[in-house]
């Protein structure tokens, strides 16, 4: 199963998500702010509706919504309460209910600034906060997956692991049942994070251009089975992307290498579903297709 994440470009504005920065926001007043924040969200709800729609009419069951669906869902807005609003309830309603029918596979993956082995209480804070708006509106359109990154090093690789396992714990346990943890492309190597699942019992996903960039001269397939079994029955997902200008380039290309995709089919033998993580998101499906 292919899927991709975010932007649908073949829907062309319907595909796309709004925003507004807290600046702006806040030189409305209170009604108006609030007014143009359930817009946004509104809009945004149905454009992913929209998109999931499109992945349906072209066979596409797996997709990852966009972190950016409810504006500024993670500042402190007064009375912003987006999770008790009817329409942004009903919209939500929907979005759960057509990928259930539909059996499209959803998930999300919080970003950059969710750190949750950082050594500073304020980073860990923010994440925490940004952690449990995700799961809130994850439960809310039916969402079972949070993918994440190990971290930051801060000097000592052993001890950043031991403080993710830590903090990992302190999260409730409605967001612990989510999370799925992702190899880095500096950091943290497929070795290193399915220590972590395995100790921690939470699934790991493989990306496999990341593994390019940064690795311990690990062996993928000796490592197969070990990564399957982290999932306990659900079906793994890999992740896949080709480097921009040459084969470790960490940056994104448009589309996907031919020979990237072949690697990952023999990788993956219909076992796993694949995420396609390029910068033409579902052109770059309808590409690989041809």
């Amino acid at each position: 199963m292919l899927g991709f994440a975010c932007i649908c470009k073949s829907l062309n504005e319907n595909g796309k998500f709004r925003t507004i920065t807290v600046k702006s926001a806040s030189k409305l007043s209170d009604k108006e702010r609030l007014n143009r924040l359930k817009s946004i969200a509104v809009d945004n709800l149905y454009n992913t509706l929209k998109i999931l729609k499109w992945c349906v009419a072209n066979n596409i069951h797996m997709y990852r919504c966009s972190s950016d669906l409810i504006p500024l869902a993670t500042h402190d807005l007064g009375n912003w309460a987006w999770w008790d609003d009817k329409d942004i309830i009903n919209m939500c309603n929907q979005i759960k209910s057509f990928a259930e029918v539909n059996n499209i596979r959803l998930s999300m993956h919080p970003d950059q600034f969710v750190v949750i082995n950082s050594d500073k209480f304020k980073v860990l804070e923010s994440s925490i906060i940004n952690l449990v708006y995700h799961n809130k509106l994850s439960e809310m359109i039916g969402n079972n997956t949070l993918v994440l990154h190990v971290g930051g090093v801060n000097g000592n690789k052993v001890t950043a692991i031991e403080r993710f396992m830590t903090n990992f714990k302190l999260l409730p346990t409605n967001i612990k049942s989510k999370i799925v943890l992702e190899n880095d492309d500096k950091s943290f190597s497929i070795t290193d994070v399915l220590y972590i699942c395995k100790t921690l019992n939470i699934p790991m996903v493989l990306d496999l251009h990341y593994c390019k960039c940064y690795n311990n001269n690990e062996d993928i397939y000796e490592l197969r089975q070990d990564i399957i079994n982290t999932w306990n029955g659900r079906k793994p997902k890999v992740h896949i992307s080709s480097g921009k200008d040459f084969i470790t380039d960490r940056s994104h290309a448009g589309y996907i290498a031919v020979e990237d995709y072949n690697c990952v089919l023999e990788f993956c033998k219909n076992d796993f579903d694949i995420m396609v993580e390029s910068k033409e998101k579902d052109l770059a499906i309808l590409k690989l297709r041809k």
